[in-house]
This record gives C-alpha cells, structure tokens and sequence, in this order.
C-alpha cells in the first residue's frame, strides 16, 4: 500500500523479483553468518531488510558500506530495538566474505 513515483515502481518491481528468484542463496547467506540463529526466528522486518541488503551487495553490486548503512538506518525505523546492531554485524560478516570472493 505504498505509494511509489511511477518511475519508482519498475525499480522496486526489479528488486522484489530478484530477491524472490535469488532468494534460497540469500537465505543460506544470512543463516550462514547469523550464528545460531534461525532465519525463520528472525522477525519479517528484520529478515525482509537482510534479503534486501544481501541482494544489493550480491547482484546490484552496491558497494557493502552503503547497503548496510541503509539497511541499519532503515531498521531503526522499523524494526525491533536490538536489531540495528544485529543486521549491522550480520551484514558487515557477510560483506567481508563477498569481498573475499573477488
């Protein structure tokens, strides 16, 4: 229920498919840097912000720093009180290991 420019809609269109097409590796991304965390005990606002983020550094190539500064500020917003830190760890492992691939 979020209105969007029309110019805006392709774009979020883009990143809510590839996310949903890429969405087993991102998931196996996440849990494998979420030390004993299960993805499903994470909450939807904090899980839908690491998919997002993983898929912006994986396929958007965003540089790491500002999809995780995006991804932690958005979470301030929305989601749960400890969450920034978590996401912000969680992201900063996973940025280092994509780093490492390249």
């Amino acid at each position: 229920n979020f209105l969007c420019e029309d110019d805006e809609n392709d774009t979020v269109r883009t990143i809510f498919t590839g996310v949903l097409r890429n969405l087993e590796k991102i998931d196996g991304i996440i849990t494998s840097h979420a030390n004993n965390w299960q993805i499903t005990r994470l909450s939807t606002v904090t899980r839908s912000i690491l998919r997002l983020s993983v898929y912006e550094m994986l396929e958007l190539k965003l540089p790491p720093a500002i999809s995780i500064n995006e991804a932690v500020e958005i979470s301030k917003l929305y989601a749960e009180d400890k969450a920034p830190s978590f996401i912000n760890g969680i992201l900063n492992a996973i940025s280092k290991d994509l780093n490492k691939d390249e």
